[in-house]
């Protein structure tokens, strides 16, 4: 055999023979004098197809499989400060009648005007402890320049002027004066009492009387004018709380708001001094806004405006605190 004919043989022998070795190895079977991979050897993924995440996470989806835009909640349309809701929609003060019933302010069934031997007149049968009170008269026959009028007790009984004069808490001289008026500070105890006239200070008869209730009950007119709005009924921890209020001016300087917790009985002004979280003076005004910062913990709480110190609570307003 010639050399030209043996270089042509040795590819084919080598290839053979490196068949027949591989042959015995496991993934690869002889087909037809084939050899092709076997199916249970899987081919090695290219970098590109390694998982992004590690063993036992979840894949996320990618971004091309969100929606193209997040829809956000929205908010619960609320009237913002200087846009104050109307009187009945939900955000106001509960009217007076719920926190003090009508009968609870017993309006005096008496006149406010009474003659005898002259007579006396009242603007109102009704005032607050410690607060003025006025009383008009007309002198009668034969009073003496020591006539005078006196608050007394409406249980003392009437017709003596010593009698009135061993029991009244306040007095004055008429003057000489034939008509006019004095003016009084109420007694602190809250019951019935007399203006009562008297001819001279030295006994006789009592000339008139007219009486009237000093009570720390609302009158109507100042439930009336006591009102409170807030610029929404719920509110985070920690966040600002605009409250609006109109009171009479007759409150004076004592009249404050304070927020209370909810659950608080309402009505006296001591109790809610004793649980109040923050407050502050209406400081004289009739009208205006407040801010205050809500509590840290969440609940239901009360603004509750006061006409003053011991006084009554005039009206509420309640606001939520969560988060």
């Amino acid at each position: 055999m010639n050399t030209n004919s043996l270089n042509r043989i040795r590819p084919v022998y080598i290839a053979l023979s490196a068949c027949l070795a591989l042959s015995t190895l496991s993934g690869c079977i002889d087909l037809s004098g084939i050899t092709i991979p076997s199916p249970s050897v899987s081919p090695i993924a290219s970098p590109s197809a390694q998982p992004t995440t590690e063993p036992g996470v979840q894949p996320t989806a990618s971004p091309t499989s969100l929606p193209t835009s997040v829809p956000t909640a929205q908010p619960t349309s609320l009237p913002s400060p200087g846009n104050w809701v109307t009187v009945g929609s939900g955000f106001v003060d509960q009217p007076v009648e719920s926190v003090l019933a009508p009968s609870a302010f017993v309006k005096p069934g008496f006149a406010l005007s009474n003659s005898g031997n002259g007579s006396l007149s009242l603007s109102k049968n009704y005032v607050k402890p410690g607060k003025p009170i006025s009383v008009s008269f007309t002198a009668g026959s034969g009073f003496t320049a020591k006539a005078w009028i006196g608050i007394v007790p409406a249980n003392i009984p009437h017709g003596d002027e010593s009698v009135n004069d061993a029991n009244d808490i306040a007095w004055q001289y008429l003057g000489d004066k034939s008509a006019g008026e004095l003016n009084f500070t109420a007694p602190g105890e809250e019951k019935t009492y007399d203006f009562r006239m008297n001819p001279n200070d030295n006994g006789g008869a009592e000339a008139a009387s007219v009486s009237f209730v000093v009570t720390r009950e609302l009158p109507p007119e100042e439930q009336a004018q006591s009102k409170l709005w807030l610029d929404k009924n719920h509110v985070k921890p920690g966040k600002p709380i605009v409250v609006r209020f109109t009171a009479p001016a007759s409150f004076g300087p004592g009249a404050w708001i304070g927020i209370v917790p909810a659950e608080i009985p309402h009505g006296e002004e001591a109790v809610n001094d004793q649980h109040d979280v923050a407050w502050q003076y209406l400081e004289d005004k009739t009208s205006g806004e407040m801010t205050f910062t809500a509590p840290n913990v969440e609940g239901s709480f009360d603004l509750r405006l006061h006409d003053t110190n011991n006084g009554k609570e005039a009206c509420f307003a309640t606001v939520i605190v969560t988060r």
